[in-house]
């Protein structure tokens, strides 16, 4: 009987120890939507297929996937591995990541210059949307409607939650009484004076916006860029905003002090997480180096 006993226990490991396991682990990349899946899988199965479910209505068959969520939320993934035959399912392995990003848009009624329509795209698991409209006025609501007292700039902020937890937070800035018109600032404390961001105060977050800096360089678009001058002075920079038929421009003197160094460079960003980086210094045949501070550096 004791042999008898043993003889099972012996099958019962060796069918265990021949099991297939299997699970994955993600991490963020680049910007907050953004995630790469690494699978883990016991004994290993160089040759099968292994399908991906990214909880989005989205899947694909890779070994290592990239994938990029719309919209915030609570997403469950499922990562099914194949045997080595790519016919039977060998094991699934699924697992909640979370997704925390705010997705804001807005845009000015047509006929009410004070009206303004704010969107904040979920996908369904966000419990609640709140908006403080930096006028001492709040709503709630994934799309909401606001019509605003007096002209002026308000810091409109967007919170969103799950069950009370607050998920992500952001905040948008809106001229109300004007077509449109700019901010200017120092990008940080640690900046030089001849390095400044300009921020694009339009009625809609559609529409194209463009710049002039007054110094020669070529146009440039985009809501926020960060420009470095390359010689102090004071230049007349205009932003021109297009949305359709809905046209205006904005031009304001901004002053720069003398550079007391040879080296700077432009920053024209191409979407929201790409950026172009060019040098305008007078020594253009010298080698420049760029450390971007994220770890990568290019020359």
């Amino acid at each position: 009987m004791k042999k008898y006993y043993l003889l099972i226990a012996l099958v019962l490991i060796s069918f265990l120890s021949n099991a297939q396991s299997c699970y994955f682990t993600f991490v963020q990349t680049g910007s907050p939507n953004t995630f790469d899946f690494i699978p883990n899988n016991s004994p290993a199965l160089p040759n099968a297929s292994i399908i991906w479910d990214f909880g989005d209505g989205s899947s694909m068959i890779s070994q290592h996937p990239t994938h990029t969520y719309a919209q915030s939320g609570i997403y469950t993934v499922i990562m099914s591995l194949f045997d080595s035959t790519n016919t039977t399912i060998a094991c699934t392995f699924t697992q909640s990541i979370t997704v925390s990003f705010c997705n804001v848009t807005y845009y000015q009624d047509s006929t009410n210059s004070s009206i303004y329509y704010f969107s904040n795209f979920t996908n369904g698991t966000i419990s609640q949307v709140n908006w403080d409209f930096g006028d001492n006025t709040v709503g709630s609501g994934s799309t909401v409607m606001h019509q605003f007292a007096s002209p002026g700039i308000y810091n409109v902020v967007c919170t969103e939650s799950i069950n009370g937890t607050i998920f992500c937070t952001t905040s948008i800035i809106v001229q109300v009484g004007s077509n449109c018109s700019y901010q200017v600032i120092s990008p940080g404390p640690s900046s030089p004076g001849y390095v400044k961001q300009f921020t694009a105060i339009v009625p809609s977050s559609t529409g194209i916006v463009s710049w002039n800096f007054d110094d020669g360089s070529p146009i440039v678009q985009g809501p926020i860029v960060q420009k470095s001058f390359a010689n102090a002075g004071t230049y007349n920079v205009c932003m021109t905003y297009i949305n359709g038929v809905d046209t205006c421009s904005y031009c304001s003197a901004v002053v720069i002090n003398p550079i007391s160094t040879n080296c700077n460079f432009n920053i024209t960003p191409v979407n929201a997480y790409t950026f172009d980086f060019s040098t305008s210094s007078a020594n253009s045949p010298n080698t420049f180096t760029f450390d971007f501070g994220d770890g990568s550096t290019q020359s």
